[in-house]
């Protein structure tokens, strides 16, 4: 059974079609938790796996082998239903250009009618999501005649990729709708399209009970992908300023990160079978971690991890960006404490470390479990 979602435009939503920058397998980040939460609400969700929005690159070539291989077996072609999400994995050209997102964009539309006839929905029922600004999805977006069309801005992408900057001005002109969980990229965003943006921040993933008890030794956690976008340098001068400490990083890696792994009291965990396995991790340790490097790309992020951070009761210690500021200013020094150098990064640890308690980790758990995965998927939608 499909239940039915009503848009303020009066328009019935039973179907949620995603154009996602993300994997399903990916560390779980907002497009996972939304498309589970609509499918909690008895949506059918079509979620589709990183087209990506760049030229092939030596860490892609096992992703695409998969999909070749998937191809060739005929499993490509076949649906994977996850969590009550249906996944596809599009075998795409890499790179960018015309004649790219012309083949690219033709096949996804091809699967999205043969999906919809399917599921016997029409696309006038169907909320169409996306995370990528290219023109793949501009294309996508004005193939059919969707209930709603929403552009969900979890980073400002032509900060670091300019050649998307016309194809995303077209996006936001197509799309009735454009969201965003940072405050900073609201504003941004509002100026740039000339229309409303409405905040719609990160909710509370369902986590089992996780204790408040004070960690035995302090154990710092960094938690998600370790890319480009953290500055290695903040944790090498955290590791070796305390040794005392630990310091653990969760999640996949993408860069060489070999001289922080020297360190002795730096421990790497590779991504997990399961997102509940994040949990008691999250439990055995004093801080969260949000290290980000400097730039316009980085600076306007809200981060995923920060709800799982405060889920598990932690404090967190961020870069001071200009979304973490913001962030700061909403939740007070008790939740979240940011610096701009590596000095006044271990600084704010150690206050951060003294200064917890078991009643604060509640107090923090409690703060998180306010906003659900569910409400959240409504507002998207609403």
């Amino acid at each position: 059974m499909v239940d039915a979602a009503v848009t303020r435009r009066g328009s019935v939503i039973r179907t949620v079609i995603v154009l996602a920058a993300v994997d399903w397998e990916d560390l779980k980040q907002r497009p996972h938790h939304l498309c589970e939460a609509w499918a909690g609400l008895k949506l059918r969700v079509l979620f589709i796996e990183n087209m990506g929005a760049r030229s092939l690159r030596i860490q892609d070539v096992s992703r695409v082998f998969k999909r070749v291989r998937s191809r060739i077996t005929g499993r490509s072609e076949r649906l994977s239903m996850k969590l009550g999400v249906d996944t596809y994995s599009p075998l795409v050209l890499p790179g960018t250009g015309p004649l790219v997102a012309g083949f690219n964009s033709r096949s996804l539309i091809r699967r999205i009618h043969l999906y919809l006839a399917a599921i016997q929905i029409p696309a006038e029922e169907a909320a169409f999501v996306t995370y990528l600004p290219t023109e793949s999805a501009v294309r996508i977006a004005t193939a059919f005649r969707w209930a709603v069309k929403i552009y969900d801005v979890v980073a400002d992408v032509t900060a670091v990729k300019p050649h998307l900057a016309h194809s995303e001005a077209a996006l936001l002109a197509a799309c009735d709708r454009v969201t965003s969980a940072s405050h900073t990229l609201g504003m941004v965003y509002e100026a740039r399209a000339a229309k409303r943006v409405d905040y719609v921040p990160d909710g509370a993933p369902y986590a089992p009970p996780v204790s408040s008890d004070m960690p035995r030794r302090v154990r710092l956690l960094y938690l998600g992908g370790i890319n480009s976008r953290i500055d290695l340098h903040l944790l090498e001068f955290v590791a070796e300023s305390r040794p005392d400490w630990e310091v653990v990083l969760f999640g996949n890696i993408g860069i060489d990160i070999e001289r922080l792994l020297a360190f002795p009291n730096v421990r790497h965990i590779p991504l997990a079978a399961r997102y509940e396995d994040i949990w008691p991790i999250i439990s055995e340790c004093s801080v969260g971690l949000i290290p980000y490097g400097n730039g316009p790309y980085v600076d306007g992020m809200h981060p995923a991890k920060l709800q799982e951070y405060l889920l598990g009761g932690l404090p967190v210690v961020a870069t001071a960006t200009s979304e973490m500021e913001w962030i700061r200013s909403q939740m007070g020094d008790d939740v979240v404490l940011t610096a701009s150098d590596a000095v006044g990064f271990l600084s704010s640890i150690e206050r951060a470390v003294n200064g917890d308690s078991p009643s604060k980790r509640r107090q923090r758990q409690q703060l998180a479990a306010q906003r659900t995965w569910n409400r959240v998927a409504t507002e998207i939608l609403a």
